[in-house]
């Protein structure tokens, strides 16, 4: 399962990173398997591209699960 992490504005890296775990341990279970891939959102993502929801974060969002 192809996973989405943005880490935007109220959700921030600490959040994310404790997922992941969860995630991870899920699949050290053998339960299922997770790709997760990044994307830039939020105030973040206005800093470094003008955009808070880029073209990029829509395009991958669109592959995501």
């Amino acid at each position: 399962m192809k996973f989405l992490v943005m880490t935007g504005d109220g959700i921030g890296p600490e959040i994310v990173q404790e997922a992941k775990k969860v995630l991870a341990a899920i699949e050290a279970r053998g339960l299922m398997e997770f790709e997760c891939v990044e994307a830039l959102f939020g105030g973040a993502a206005y800093l470094k591209t003008g955009r808070a929801f880029p073209e990029k974060t829509v395009e991958i969002c669109d592959g995501a699960d």
